[in-house]
């Protein structure tokens, strides 16, 4: 293991750059693979962190991995779930494997309907297809990174 003297990380004996701060390490450097940077392009270590050219973020924190997806492994057409819930209203959240929303709003919905009227009914199906609109394409995106 190669120690990183910026930051002290572990990398790898052939790492060329350090996979945690982006700096270019001092030993290894001979047979480390290189890939380019998807936002400046410059060579960089394919296990780095960070671009030590442009300062990118190329890989997700812990924190961020599969937010959205929650253990869903395929996309999810975003126009269907527009459609779903403008006709299904939180029935449409099934189609996200969102289980736990679709009950919480099937029972806000109830709740604001019979608060304000039935007036409020077309304003919540709107809502609730614009939501599962975002929520589908929150998905897709995540999946394709």
């Amino acid at each position: 293991m190669t120690h990183c003297d910026n930051c002290d990380h572990k990398n790898p004996e052939d790492a060329k750059f350090c996979e945690s701060c982006g700096e270019k390490l001092v030993m290894g450097e001979l047979k480390q693979k290189l890939t380019p940077c998807k936002d400046c392009g410059k060579e960089i270590s394919k296990n780095a962190e960070l671009c030590p050219n442009c300062g990118i973020r190329l890989r997700k924190t812990k924190q961020q991995d599969h937010y959205i997806t929650k253990g869903i492994t395929t996309r999810r057409d975003v126009w269907v779930a527009a459609a779903l819930g403008f006709f299904l209203g939180p029935f449409g959240y099934l189609y996200l494997g969102r289980y736990g929303l679709c009950f919480l709003m099937f029972i806000c919905g109830i709740i604001i309907v019979a608060t304000l009227g039935f007036w409020a009914a077309p304003v919540l199906w709107v809502l609730w297809a614009f939501h599962q609109y975002m929520i589908a394409k929150e998905i897709n995106e995540e999946l394709s990174e």
